[in-house]
């Protein structure tokens, strides 16, 4: 009885509110009534036969602040099955009324003392709050690298603010969303270049997870949400479709290849749904992948003697493929999509001339799929895919229940979760993050979704229809690519130079297995600049040469050797390679 009470109570409230949201509600209830009785489920019924009606005439909308606070009932309904008991806290800490402080925006000017930065650390143990900021502060500041590190003069300082909005127009403060943040100004000196080489974040912040948004009579936007054994494929899903709906043409364009959209005749792909390796059709949807040999057998490649065989239906055996491979194929097929681009499988291996042709025309591969999955939670191809399927990946989330509120250190973003993974270290995957429009990357933390306009990820409710005065914590917070540029109009001189530094300066501080692909591995981003700048009339043989740019030889032949990276001549030796002239 006090289940159908409260489900018509629901009912009733959410119709008031917004009949879209409902259909959440309804659903949930139509799944309960079959357990009660016949004379309640003909009630429910017939107010899910209401409610269905009047659904049909509303339009969703997504910026309508009455709709995310319908949402955030359900949620909370969902979630607070929690009964975690309250941390315990230190005597600075139980001084703090953190809803207050979570309430009302506190400034910076008017921050509370914490203590030193040692101090806290040594109370991580015995107060929930202080093993929160401990949490951060090891991450941040990369402490297990520094491990005899003086922090005892550092002291720390809390304060609030809002941490962003999508909804138009924007609401008063209080309804914002709120982080918490620690200040630390006196970082020390030691630690800034590990910092800036790990690219993690300066601003320490906890955040307030979305079950508990409610007692602020706020919506779930930007709270932190829980992350999962393995990832929700539909929120995935949810991802791209947000980007190809509400993004436009600012996502589907390459600002490089034009109107030509057309995939190069000799390009093959694997058909997930008839497990074959096929001629890739006209103008198709197809996702690609990066990811790391790692040292890997050739037992699962594609050469001549196979080659055949896996061009017919059912021809490709996933017995011996590695996880890598075998989660990304399964992926695709989850997300409904039929065309998947993997170099080991849609290359023949043994097949010189046609691994240059391929090579070659890598800046059309990945600037053309639809979206491109980064394998960045392992160090080779036996690695599956973190969170695709269980036991996987390891739980990274911290939450602390703190005078009743749920607290968590926001996981890493993007650019620091890649930058942590071996996948960032090898050559070849810088220019299949740079040239991709859309990126989906499987980490060691969470999954995150990227693409020119928005970023997104699981640990965060940032999903939204994307408006130009949104904000939100992940915005500038990504690994960036190539594709962000514009053809442009009109270059002025060294121009093109500067962008040859940009894109080259970062790859040559990345490794090989094989050191004489060097120039291969970045030919698909020369072949941008000549083609983007039309260096050469936009022929890229005739405007780079062992990745110098002839267009503006005099500048390319001023680099200079990092100091901080070892001094060592690479290796060209291996076959087809020709030497390489002193300049190079």
């Amino acid at each position: 009885m006090r289940s159908l009470q409260y489900i018509q109570s629901s009912l009733l409230t959410a119709s008031a509110r917004c009949l879209e949201t409902l259909s959440l509600v309804s659903a949930h209830s139509l799944a309960l009534a079959g357990g009660i009785g016949g004379c309640f489920a003909g009630i429910l019924v017939l107010w899910l036969l209401v409610v269905r009606k009047h659904k049909a005439n509303v339009t969703s909308d997504r910026t309508s602040e009455s709709d995310s606070l319908i949402q955030d009932d359900q949620t909370r309904n969902d979630l607070q099955r929690d009964h975690t008991p309250d941390a315990p806290l230190c005597s600075i800490c139980a001084q703090l009324d953190f809803y207050q402080i979570l309430l009302d925006d506190l400034p910076r000017d008017k921050a509370i003392p914490l203590g030193s930065v040692s101090s806290i650390l040594k109370k991580s143990d015995q107060c929930g709050f202080c093993r929160l900021i401990s949490s951060v502060v090891r991450r941040a500041w990369l402490l297990d690298k520094f491990p005899h590190l003086d922090l005892s003069g550092i002291e720390c300082e809390l304060f609030s603010l809002d941490c962003g909005c999508l909804l138009e127009p924007t609401p008063k403060p209080k309804k914002l969303c709120h982080r918490l943040s620690i200040n630390a100004p006196d970082r020390p000196r030691e630690i800034y270049p590990a910092i800036m080489a790990a690219r993690t974040s300066l601003v320490l912040e906890i955040q307030l997870m979305e079950e508990d948004a409610f007692k602020f009579g706020r919506p779930t936007d930007l709270h932190g949400r829980r992350v999962n054994d393995t990832v929700d494929v539909g929120l995935v899903k949810k991802w791209l479709g947000l980007c190809e709906e509400g993004h436009g043409d600012i996502c589907e364009s390459v600002w490089w290849m034009g109107d030509n959209r057309s995939l190069p005749g000799f390009m093959r792909i694997v058909d997930v749904v008839s497990m074959a390796i096929v001629p890739a059709p006209p103008a198709c949807r197809y996702v690609a992948l990066s990811y790391i040999w790692g040292g890997i057998g050739a037992e699962y490649w594609t050469a001549k003697d196979n080659f055949a065989e896996r061009s017919t239906p059912g021809g490709l055996n996933m017995t011996n493929f590695p996880d890598t491979i075998i989660d990304s194929i399964q992926l695709v097929r989850q997300l409904g999509e039929r065309y998947l681009w993997i170099d080991t499988l849609c290359i023949i291996q043994d097949d010189i001339e046609d691994k240059t042709i391929q090579i070659h025309a890598m800046d059309s591969i990945y600037g053309g799929s639809y979206f491109t999955i980064y394998a960045a939670g392992g160090t080779s191809a036996r690695d599956p895919l973190p969170g695709l399927r269980p036991r996987t990946r390891p739980p990274q989330q911290h939450i602390e229940v703190v005078q009743g509120l749920h607290l968590s250190v926001p996981l890493p973003p993007p650019i620091e979760a890649l930058n942590l993974s071996a996948w960032s270290t090898r050559g070849w995957t810088y220019q299949e993050l740079m040239l991709s429009r859309r990126r989906i990357y499987f980490t060691g933390q969470q999954v995150y979704f990227e693409c020119k306009c928005d970023i997104f990820c699981e640990d965060v409710v940032a999903e939204s229809k994307f408006l130009s005065s949104s904000t939100q914590p992940l915005r500038y917070k990504g690994a960036g690519n190539y594709t962000y540029l514009r053809k442009p109009t009109h270059t002025p001189p060294g121009q093109s130079v500067m962008d040859y530094m940009y894109a080259i300066g970062p790859y040559t501080r990345r490794n090989l297995t094989v050191e004489s692909d060097i120039v291969d591995a970045i030919t698909a981003m020369t072949n941008v600049l000549a083609k983007g700048f039309e260096l050469g009339r936009g022929d890229p043989a005739k405007s780079f040469q062992f990745g110098m740019s002839l267009t503006d030889l005099e500048h390319a032949l001023v680099w200079q050797h990092d100091p901080r990276t070892p001094r060592a001549r690479r290796s060209i030796t291996g076959e087809g390679k020709s030497a390489w002239p002193s300049w190079a």
